[in-house]
């Protein structure tokens, strides 16, 4: 199945990317890359941060319209491969959720998955392992690790917190003794926000529970 990539999802990848490389010399016109070389850094960067193999940059030119079909006069239309790959670079965990929620959607601080997903030094996690987080006097989260989508974690468990089940939620890097810090949350398919704890409030205890045993 192929699909057609709209205007406003084109405006998302652009100010996406900029955001994430806010601060660097590279930024992307409103238009979208206007040569080669643009073409390929965006394409590099939306494989580092999907973990993912850089999409030929003829691929992205058909993506923001540069490319026509000949036969047709028209747009070309995607791959379902391709929209998978701009689903995962803007946070969504495909590209029905991203259509669904495209008009409120905006971007988004993200890492790449390098950075997101914690190191396989001590807890390398796998889609279904369960993430348990005290912290303060009396809160408590169980959280599902999902894959290496931005809204990388869904809330299982909820005591005494601002969160509710079935919140998606992007949790970065984070580690018993401090607060929780950027936590972007996602619920019933609408962006409400960044959830930052009070600066006391920190992180007592984490604990990683396995969906299997590792072999």
């Amino acid at each position: 199945m192929t699909h057609r990539v709209s205007k406003g999802i084109q405006q998302l990848l652009i100010e996406q990317f900029n955001r994430d490389k806010k601060g660097e010399s590279i930024k992307i016109s409103v238009d979208g890359p206007i040569n080669d070389k643009e073409y390929t850094l965006f394409s590099n960067h939306v494989a580092e941060v999907t973990d993912t193999k850089p999409l030929n940059i003829n691929t992205w030119k058909r993506v923001f319209e540069r490319l026509i079909n000949d036969k047709t006069g028209k747009p070309f239309e995607q791959s379902e491969e391709t929209c998978q790959i701009i689903a995962k670079f803007l946070g969504c965990e495909s590209w029905s959720k991203l259509e669904a929620i495209k008009d409120t959607l905006k971007p988004s601080h993200k890492n790449t998955v390098s950075k997101i997903v914690p190191q396989k030094n001590d807890s390398s996690m796998y889609p279904g392992d369960i993430m348990e987080i005290q912290y303060g006097p009396d809160r408590k989260l169980r959280l599902e690790y999902r894959g290496n989508f931005h809204y990388n974690f869904r809330v299982v468990q909820t005591i005494n917190t601002k969160f509710e089940y079935d919140d998606l939620v992007h949790v970065p890097f984070i580690k018993v003794g401090a607060p929780l810090i950027g936590w972007d949350i996602m619920r019933n398919n609408k962006i409400i926000g960044q959830y930052n704890s009070a600066q006391n409030h920190l992180i007592n205890e984490k604990r990683i529970i396995r969906l299997q045993n590792d072999n």
